[in-house]
């Protein structure tokens, strides 16, 4: 039986070695490979933070959308959007006999993937299924989403408007993501707003120098300023009013004013005020809660 003549290294040429017998690398070889690891590093590592938390933005927007869908899903078997408002508008969905079923994974869709389960208290020491098994117990504490307050903002018009937000981060104690803030609208698109955007609209909207209020304002001391909110029915045409409280009091015993409500937001020291034009400065005016300044 005849076999192929076999290659010895001893017939090479004189500086070659037969295929497969190299021992490693060499140094320079090394060198020049740690050398492309580290430019790399360089430009990877700083940006790992960013598309980690562009990740969890795409998953945020994931659940809003699903969110979205069981809550057209509720409209067209129920005829009307959820009567609960809070964190209640949007975990009706997952309740007993409604649109969802309560699985790891549509518990896990009620709430911002952006925000530690665990720093929830109402989630604290429960099994995923367990999360909103007690609907009635429901509140903000269970999710970092924030529904609609539909006792204050109801809906007027079955077919909603994409001005109307429905379920939105909560961003409470602190932002769910560090740049950006989520929010489900009423035509069931999720829009994505720039945080650093919004801030800058803010500070642009405190720069204003005046603000009109109606009423009798002292013309100096402390004094109520709120808003006279028509009806939940009246909002799209009619605008809120700033005014006192003595005026509100006086408007609300008429007619035309029925179903109106006031709410006191702000207290204003009357230092800088032009009391013919009723004109405030906006730097005199301190938003604080209701129920601590009447103390």
């Amino acid at each position: 039986m005849l076999h192929p003549p076999q290659s010895s290294a001893s017939n090479l040429p004189q500086g070659l070695s037969a295929p497969g017998r190299r021992s490693g690398f060499t140094l320079i070889e090394l060198l020049a490979v740690i050398l492309i690891i580290g430019i790399l590093a360089t430009f990877l590592i700083p940006k790992i933070p960013f598309i980690q938390e562009r990740a969890y933005i795409t998953a945020c927007r994931a659940n809003l959308g699903e969110v979205g869908k069981g809550l057209l899903a509720y409209q067209s078997r129920f005829d009307g959007m959820p009567k609960e408002g809070g964190a209640k508008f949007f975990c009706v969905l997952i309740k007993p006999n409604m649109i969802w079923e309560n699985t790891p994974k549509s518990a896990r869709g009620l709430t911002c993937p952006g925000v530690d389960y665990n720093a929830l208290p109402g989630l604290q020491g429960l099994e995923e299924e367990q999360w909103y098994a007690d609907y009635e117990s429901v509140d903000g504490t269970y999710t970092a989403y924030a529904g609609r307050d539909v006792k204050e903002y109801g809906f007027r018009r079955k077919v909603l408007s994409g001005k109307e937000v429905l379920v939105a981060d909560d961003n409470d104690p602190e932002n769910n993501h560090k740049s950006t803030t989520l929010a489900l609208m009423g035509d069931w698109t999720v829009r994505e707003y720039d945080m650093a955007t919004l801030k800058d609209k803010n500070e642009r909207e405190l720069q204003i120098e005046e603000i009109r209020v109606e009423g009798k304002i002292p013309a100096k001391g402390d004094a109520w300023v709120g808003t006279l909110i028509p009806p939940a029915m009246d909002r799209d045409e009619v605008d809120p009013r700033i005014m006192t409280n003595h005026l509100a009091e006086d408007l609300l015993k008429k007619e035309e004013f029925k179903g109106w409500q006031y709410r006191e937001s702000l207290t204003m020291k009357v230092e800088s005020l032009d009391a013919v034009s009723g004109r405030l400065d906006l730097t005199e005016l301190t938003a604080i809660p209701v129920e601590e300044s009447k103390e």
